[in-house]
């Protein structure tokens, strides 16, 4: 039946696409479920500004940032904690680190390693930002949380790059 309305091409981009959403609710499952018990000195990883860094270097600027705009609605509609700040912070690494990629960098493991640090500042940061604007957190934790938190959730980047280039194998 599929093959009758789509062509194999289009079978296996849907099928990667559809791989991609499950890494993402797999991620956000690492996130809301698994990480905040493994507590590393009060620090909690995050797993999602991480992933979104790989997909898009493995997808370029156009299609990630689609991808984190639907990732962002997404997670913005589970409820999650400044979830609006988080739509937008995803839509912006995704297409800042796609881009940078697509201008800059070979598809590499380096380059993803770096741009997943861009990618956990300008969401993590962003959101830390707001925290200090309304006054629920003082200003002198960026060392202390935002900081370690950005550095330690480097410790999930092999997880998730290797899923991804994997994932981006099926269509090539």
């Amino acid at each position: 039946m599929f093959s009758e309305l789509f062509s194999r091409e289009q079978l296996l981009q849907i099928l990667q696409w559809v791989l991609y959403a499950m890494l993402f609710l797999f991620a956000m499952l690492l996130q809301s479920i698994v990480l905040p018990q493994l507590d590393i000195g009060g620090i909690t990883l995050c797993a999602i500004p991480v992933r979104l860094a790989c997909v898009s270097v493995r997808e370029g600027a156009d299609r990630s940032t689609v991808y984190g705009l639907l990732t962002g609605t997404f997670f913005c509609l589970s409820g999650a904690d400044c979830g609006p700040l988080y739509l937008v912070a995803f839509t912006f690494a995704c297409a800042l680190c796609g881009a940078i990629c697509d201008q800059f960098y070979n598809r590499t493991i380096a380059s993803t390693c770096l741009l997943s640090i861009l990618s956990l500042t300008v969401c993590e940061g962003s959101v830390f930002l707001f925290r200090v604007y309304i006054g629920t957190v003082p200003i002198s934790l960026w060392f202390r949380v935002l900081l370690p938190e950005i550095l330690l959730s480097l410790l999930l980047f092999p997880l998730f790059y290797f899923a991804v280039w994997a994932i981006s194998k099926i269509r090539r």
